[in-house]
């Protein structure tokens, strides 16, 4: 039993660096997508066929 628990523990201590890096990752993504936008309107340029 307590093999198993430190087997566990040394798995989870190995895997950490990187899951605290996705978690990360998420969150940075999840807080841009969020932000406010600058407020700045831009109008909208026709292309070449004359669509808006």
């Amino acid at each position: 039993m307590v093999m198993a628990a430190l087997g566990q523990a040394a798995a989870i201590a190995t895997a950490a660096p990187a899951l605290g890096l996705t978690v990360q990752q998420v969150l940075t993504a999840v807080r841009a997508h969020n932000a406010p936008a600058s407020g700045r309107r831009v109008t909208p340029v026709p292309d070449e066929e004359g669509a808006p």
